[in-house]
């Protein structure tokens, strides 16, 4: 997954410079301050996801014997769809909007974030359905092995429907 990011990273800074944006943080304050606004918000935001993830790992050990394992069996599956969304989504609307920014042309960049948001997001509800609908056979055809029994099978397919 990190490999997969880090190459988007790149294919990303390759774009913007093809498309002669850079970013000069000594042009003009207000610049500046939006930008700095941005990535406080942003690590604001993963500051807290990071936050949740401790509180929810110190929760789950409380609740007794393979509770934590079916929630990480269950985050790790979750994390696959997500994954391909998202990076997905991002990669397609961050080259059409800087591609339209570099032209001028911010409201048809808008409308396609709109557009393939939207799409986006109909296609996650139909896999977040499906997955809730089939959480006990995909998790037995992909964990029901070793040590993993029928109350494992169980957990895992009920804590992978409610976080879906």
């Amino acid at each position: 997954m990190e490999l997969g990011l880090i190459i988007l990273t790149l294919l990303q800074f390759y774009f913007i410079f093809k498309l002669n944006i850079y970013y000069k943080p000594f042009e003009g304050m207000i610049t500046d301050k939006i930008y700095y606004k941005h990535i406080s918000a942003l690590s604001f935001t993963y500051l807290l996801s990071a936050l949740q993830l401790v509180y929810e790992r110190f929760v789950f050990i409380s609740f007794g014997d393979g509770v934590l394992s079916s929630y990480n069996y269950s985050q790790a599956l979750l994390q696959v769809p997500q994954v391909i969304v998202i990076t997905g989504v991002v990669a397609i609307v961050w080259t059409n909007l800087m591609t339209r920014i570099h032209e001028n042309d911010i409201d048809k960049g808008l409308d396609e974030l709109f557009l393939i948001a939207f799409n986006a997001f109909i296609i996650a509800i139909f896999v977040a359905l499906a997955i809730s609908i089939f959480s006990k056979e995909i998790d037995y055809i992909l964990f029901y092995r070793g040590e993993f029994n029928m109350d494992s099978l169980v957990k895992t397919s009920h804590i992978l429907s409610v976080l879906i």
